[in-house]
């Protein structure tokens, strides 16, 4: 087993903050980012609240699901006390901050960029709830396409539902790939203003 962790707080903000990352085998990846705040924003100054978001994935040797799909990875996400903001959600897709929702690739190696992201997208609002399931899927025999996807969920009113996806083809192997193309997207569902909206990048 191998892997490291950090923490931080910053004394201006009332935030703390870990992350952590295990390798067990070189075949089992885990990873956890929690974020801590003990100052809401809509309290008055001196007032002590509570915020957390929490985001954990472990990720795995491919398991057969049929029709050639393999599931790769699970993982969760849940903010309490906590909102999601759509303009830098759609963002995402654009500057790939997405990565840092979607099981995120060395976690510790970019923890400042990975904090301040999901600081902007989802922060801390008293009496808003976000959580959702995640997995990662995979297709073909050496992986040829590999799909990550999340189904996030914000209540009370507004009811909003949100979509992330992230997929990745390459071919014709891992290897030596020839042709890398990828498609990420934020689809987001309100249920209170009846408005959907679908945005995505490839590249």
């Amino acid at each position: 087993m191998s892997g490291g962790g950090d923490l931080f707080f910053n004394q201006t903000e009332e935030q703390y903050g870990g992350i952590v990352q295990l390798s067990i085998k070189k075949k089992i990846a885990l990873s956890a980012i929690a974020l801590i705040t003990t100052r809401l924003p809509s309290l008055p100054p001196g007032q002590k609240g509570f915020s957390l978001l929490l985001i954990i994935t472990a990720e795995f040797p491919p398991l057969p699901l049929g029709f050639g799909f393999t599931l790769n990875g699970i993982g969760g996400l849940i903010g309490i006390n906590r909102t999601m903001m759509l303009e830098p959600l759609r963002n995402s897709v654009r500057d790939r901050s997405i990565e840092g929702i979607l099981f995120p690739q060395n976690p510790l190696a970019n923890a400042s960029s990975l904090v301040a992201s999901l600081q902007r997208i989802f922060p801390p609002a008293e009496g808003r709830y976000v959580f959702g399931p995640m997995v990662k899927v995979g297709w073909g025999p050496t992986q040829l396409i590999t799909i990550e996807a999340a189904l996030i969920l914000e209540l009370p009113s507004p009811l909003r539902l949100v979509l992330l996806g992230r997929m990745r083809a390459v071919l014709p192997d891992k290897v030596a790939p020839v042709v890398d193309l990828r498609l990420d997207v934020v689809g987001v569902l309100d249920f209170d203003r009846g408005e959907a909206s679908i945005d995505a990048s490839f590249y």
